[in-house]
């Protein structure tokens, strides 16, 4: 469709060439805002992605060495281009990001790198002003944030408590074990991330520690399917952010890697390699770190999320009459009750132990303050209904359960680009 020219009331008095107006600006140029860019294009809607890095930028910045994918490449392409390659792979981030940079080749979409946006106003006449880092105007009808929450570390406030001889970083300066000053490590935070990098330690020899978190648990394969291609088939991806109780929706991915051809990952096989299991960390006092008595419970969370969910997709592959072997058994998967009596302390001497570096795998978030405020609410997160913002004109993609269950990760991105697009189509058309 051709593009309507907006200009905003009070431009008449600027010069022209201080002003550049489009239909859509989307902010990220990650999975979100080229699957968003892409769904835009096939509408001829005039628009550009604003990035303040490069392409993908948090995958080339925030991954560690060793780092895959925990879903498989068929399921982690965005609409209209399959990753290359084998489909059942577990690719690396820069595999990722070569992946993204030919996304953006294929489709020709408009990316403007290392451009950030310091601020976004609304205009009496309903559109938005926003201004770059460059010192640049751009004027649109509709905006999208699209950079979604993984890109600013979140590090607890205990943080400044740790003893000064201790090495701190945040798991997205992680590289690997090599870059870690020598002794032992204590890691922050027991979902994904903190199980995949306490792996990557192990393996390379050195002391681990880990403040367990409560974070549910899933096989890498079950009966005969990567867990993946089960829980896409069985709809779990699929749920309705509003028919899911918001305890449930605070609860972390799965703990999975993708690392060696992907596996499954537990605190019962992380304690087999010698990685000892510490309860939630509550602070420290001089050399000392507190942990509160939850081990226990953190433990048994997780198997009894992987036995619900292997037993959703039982009843799914009866219900639909597949034919599906027996499950194979799986070590790592397996409950273990030395798990749960071996290394019960709830305080610990960091200097006493040798542990040289804590890593805060404590997660990320995003930085919302360019929009106007009443596009968030009061704890600054987005006002929305199924991506479409509260603040009329205002659009969000990319982020947790924004829609459904799949709404912030690689597989579900898509779908929500779809809506967000077509919903901005239906209103620049009336």
């Amino acid at each position: 469709m051709d593009s309507w020219i907006w200009r905003p009331w009070w431009l008449n008095s600027l010069d022209a060439g201080m002003f550049e107006s489009l239909d859509v600006v989307v902010v990220g140029a990650g999975q979100a805002g080229l699957a968003l860019s892409h769904a835009l294009s096939r509408r001829a809607i005039d628009h550009v992605i604003v990035e303040r890095g490069r392409v993908g930028e948090t995958w080339r910045t925030q991954r560690w060495r060793s780092f895959r994918l925990n879903g498989p490449a068929a399921r982690s392409a965005l609409p209209g281009l399959a990753l290359p390659g084998d489909p059942g792979a577990f690719v690396t981030a820069q595999e990722l990001v070569d992946y993204f940079e030919a996304y953006r080749t294929a489709f020709s979409l408009p990316v403007r790198e290392h451009t950030t946006i310091t601020g976004c106003n609304q205009q009496q006449d309903g559109g938005f002003i926003l201004r770059t880092n460059e010192g640049q105007t751009l004027g649109a009808r509709h905006v999208v944030a699209a950079a979604g929450e993984l890109n600013v570390p979140s590090v607890p406030e205990c943080a400044s408590a740790v003893p000064t001889r201790v090495t701190q970083l945040h798991s997205a300066e992680y590289v690997d074990a090599e870059a870690l000053p020598p002794g032992g490590v204590l890691l922050v935070g027991g979902a994904q991330t903190g199980c995949q990098i306490a792996e990557d330690l192990i393996d390379a020899g050195r002391p681990v520690w880990i403040a367990t978190s409560r974070v549910p648990r899933v096989p890498r394969r079950y009966r005969g399917r990567d867990i993946f291609d089960w829980l896409t088939l069985a709809g779990y991806y699929d749920e309705r952010t509003d028919s899911v109780p918001n305890d449930q929706r605070r609860v972390p991915n799965p703990q999975i890697t993708g690392v060696a051809g992907g596996h499954s990952v537990s605190y019962h096989q992380l304690a087999r390699k010698g990685v000892r299991l510490l309860g939630r960390l509550e602070g420290f006092s001089g050399a000392i770190a507190h942990f509160a008595a939850d081990r226990q419970d953190h433990v048994r969370f997780a198997d009894e999320m992987s036995r619900r969910i292997k037993a959703q997709i039982d009843a799914y592959i009866e219900r639909s009459g597949l034919a599906a072997p027996d499950a194979t058994p799986d070590h790592a998967d397996d409950t273990d009750p030395s798990t749960l009596v071996s290394f019960p302390a709830t305080a610990i001497d960091v200097e006493a132990n040798g542990i040289a570096c804590v890593i805060w795998c404590t997660g990320l978030h995003g930085d919302l303050s360019w929009l106007p405020p009443a596009a968030l609410d009061a704890r600054g997160q987005p006002r929305h209904r199924d991506g479409i913002g509260a603040l009329r004109g205002t659009y969000f993609v990319g982020f947790p359960w924004l829609s459904c269950r799949g709404s912030g990760i690689l597989l579900g991105v898509g779908a929500d680009a779809e809506h967000v697009a077509a919903t901005i189509t239906q209103r620049l058309r009336t």
